[in-house]
């Protein structure tokens, strides 16, 4: 028998375990969800405007602020960096995150059959959902091109883990594709989800008609917010419109996201009321633009953040002992508690973030601070005082304040380390091309264990900035065990190994909090994504 998905069973099903996507009543998850903080929704509040309300003459502006994030263009599946936040705004998947269960549910799919043997997916699409940009609505044949397009070697280094177990897809009809795997793949419909660019349907037609070139300066998806081209100013802005014929209804707000780097700038901003809504991991930020009003709310799941060393790049770190050296010198509570204070990060101790199941501790090997060791081992490795490299970060504040104290650390033990701030396009193609000695890497909590085991730490992928391949056996195990505990056990050896491996150090878990003004409801994050804020149910009361 053939197991149905459809949208409305779905729903139903999920209303009945409390844990639905229809409002924040929902706080008991569906068995085999990952548990933890939900957060992040700010839906409480006065109703929306409905739809039928709905006026592009009154239509709200409101700006957020991140960061970390530069667009560099809108091509979901080739852009040289993975912008998810723009990305949201205009494009959307086959599935998409529940905010409140953290699982994959239908969104341009109306519903999905999964063959027996677990190898096949058969999508039946929504009906009558409109392009931006005049480019007709959606068919089969834009699902198939899409999903063909992000599986190219030309895509995003960072999607091509999601497609490389696909084995076929086909338009069977006008609003039927079927799609078969290699071999079973338990988290697929979370790689079909819109947690990643790469899962994004764009338009054929779009596309044929303004090539590779012109995608980047236009949309050709479905989502709420058309893209802005003539108020993009790269590195600064970028502005999106709501969008009339929105399948779920059109957005009473249009959002322009600023790219202001630095934290006491953006809470003037905020205060001066030129921004609406920002991401903040600094103590002192927040707790001033709580006493100033805003309304705080955690992210919904915290991100781990880690350093990796290349040894392919520089030599000294292929060594084990010398990597040991490297993270004995490295004073990671110290360094958190000076960047980000006592509440708003935490040493990590593994390398998943805690609401995934299966994330754990136990057996892991855990390096202390000891500059004393590390200068030992330097000495019997032969490299006393002979280190000298260079680390490639991404410019803005908390990282270089970061790699400063890390830095710092390095020279107490003779080792020299100089720091390059580089965009984040540069910063990207760095990783991905395995030139920099030590990269500092988030690992998010998306609900899938296997992508952040799979795109982080296995031979190859984009970004195992160390190629390490120590536990790949492991990870292809993992990927297609049906069975709850006996892949949760194999996750526990993942993380163990890599403990003792050590190509990279657990830095810290990190708590980021949205802070948005008062009167703004309906931005959420799932915690799928480092930059996962979504605006697709935003409004202002």
């Amino acid at each position: 028998m053939k197991k149905v998905i459809a949208l409305a069973l779905a729903l139903m099903m999920l209303l009945v375990l409390l844990a639905a996507c229809a409002g924040p009543t929902a706080t008991t998850p569906t068995p085999g969800a990952p548990t933890g903080p939900q957060g992040g929704d700010t839906t409480t509040g006065p109703t929306e405007p409905s739809p039928e309300e709905w006026d592009p003459a009154n239509l709200v502006e409101i700006v957020a602020n991140f960061d970390n994030i530069s667009l560099s263009g809108m091509d979901p599946h080739f852009s040289p960096t993975p912008n998810i936040v723009h990305f949201l705004m205009s494009y959307n998947a086959l599935m998409r995150i529940c905010e409140y269960t953290l699982r994959p549910e239908p969104d341009l799919a109306e519903s999905v059959e999964v063959s027996d043997d677990g190898l096949t997916y058969t999508f039946t699409l929504r009906q009558g959902v409109p392009f931006h940009n005049g480019f007709g609505t959606m068919t089969a044949e834009d699902v198939v091109f899409s999903i063909l397009r992000s599986g190219t070697e030309l895509a995003q280094p960072a999607w091509q883990v999601n497609f490389e177990r696909i084995y076929s897809v086909e338009a069977l009809d006008t609003y039927t594709v079927q799609i078969v795997l290699n071999f079973l793949y338990p988290d697929f419909l979370l790689t079909m989800a819109n947690q990643t660019g790469g899962s994004m349907i764009i338009s054929k037609a779009g596309w044929e008609a303004i090539g590779d070139e012109g995608i980047l300066e236009m949309s050709i998806g479905t989502g709420p917010f058309t893209f802005s081209e003539e108020d993009w100013i790269p590195q600064q802005q970028s502005r999106f419109v709501a969008f009339e014929h929105f399948f779920r209804g059109p957005r009473p707000v249009n959002v322009t996201i600023t790219e202001i780097r630095d934290g006491s700038t953006a809470l003037l901003a905020f205060q001066t009321g030129q921004i609406d809504f920002m991401l903040s991991s600094q103590r002192e930020i927040v707790e001033q633009a709580e006493a100033f009003g805003a309304n705080i709310d955690f992210m919904a799941a915290p991100i781990f953040f880690g350093l990796f060393l290349n040894g392919d790049y520089y030599e000294p770190f292929q060594n084990p002992r010398v990597r040991d050296a490297i993270w004995h010198a490295i004073n990671r509570d110290a360094n958190r508690l000076a960047v980000f204070g006592e509440h708003m990060a935490r040493p990590a101790t593994g390398i998943m973030t805690e609401v995934l199941e299966g994330a754990t501790i136990e057996g892991q090997r855990q390096i202390e601070f000891n500059p004393e060791l590390a200068r030992q081992i330097l000495r019997e490795e032969g490299y006393e005082d002979a280190l000298e490299f260079t680390s490639i970060i991404q410019n803005n504040v908390r990282n270089e304040r970061i790699f400063t104290l890390i830095q710092a650390n390095l020279a107490d033990v003779g080792v020299t380390m100089h720091i390059l701030p580089v965009s984040n396009t540069e910063y990207f193609a760095t990783i991905w091309e395995r030139r920099t000695a030590m990269s500092y890497v988030s690992v998010t909590g998306m609900p899938s264990k296997y992508l952040i085991l799979r795109g982080n730490y296995y031979t190859g992928q984009a970004f195992n900035a160390t190629d390490y391949s120590g536990v790949d056996e492991l990870i292809d195990l993992a990927g297609q065990l049906m069975d709850g505990p006996e892949r949760n056990e194999i996750y526990r050896q993942i993380q163990v190994q890599l403990s003792y491996d050590i190509p990279l150090f657990p830095h810290h878990f990190v708590n980021v909090i949205m802070v948005t003004r008062p009167g703004l409801y309906g931005i959420y994050s799932t915690g799928a994504n480092g930059a996962d804020i979504r605006f697709d149910k935003a409004f202002v009361g």
